[in-house]
């Protein structure tokens, strides 16, 4: 079962339920997937089994998975498509560039030095108030930020969150 799609560079991938990976082709006006690599790696096996939470993004061109796990703080393992061996691999960096995921799942990217963030972070916006969490990939730290201002909503009001990046317009 198909739990996720991302178009990169024109190719149309798709994530399925076994954390397998897919490309979708349009063959006799009919779309097929056609998957690419053989079986998963026990490491990233085991990721998925622990709550099945993969969110599918891009960065740079290459394809990732987003695994959270939320505790007392949040917890993300990030797998980057390795296209010539055709498997997941673990990283811990993505090239000082700055992710940022909401509820939605992934959201956007930006390159390093981009200033007023972290590079290697993840930035995610909480479903709640105004919060969001900067994850680093290469501690594994995870600091809560919440911004305070007149007309502000109670700490525990939902509502959803967005990110508005002015660069990108």
């Amino acid at each position: 079962m198909m739990v996720a799609m991302r178009s990169v560079d024109g190719v149309l991938y798709a994530l399925l339920n076994t954390c397998q990976l897919a490309v979708a082709e349009l063959l006799d006006n009919k779309v097929e997937l056609k998957l690419l690599g053989g079986e998963v790696d026990e490491h990233v096996r085991n990721a998925w089994m622990q709550s099945k939470d993969f969110i599918l993004g891009e960065c740079a061109g290459a394809l990732l998975i987003f695994k959270f796990k939320v505790s007392v703080n949040a917890v993300y393992k990030v797998f980057r498509w390795e296209t010539r061996e055709e498997r997941w691999v673990r990283v811990t960096s993505i090239g000082r560039r700055t992710l940022f995921m909401s509820v939605n799942g992934f959201d956007a990217w930006l390159g390093p030095d981009s200033p007023g963030v972290r590079g290697d972070c993840i930035y995610e916006a909480l479903p709640r108030a105004a919060d969001w969490s900067e994850y680093s990939l290469v501690d594994g730290t995870c600091e809560l930020v919440t911004i305070e201002y007149q007309g502000a909503p109670g700490v525990d009001a939902a509502r959803t969150q967005v990110w508005v990046l002015p660069s990108f317009f």
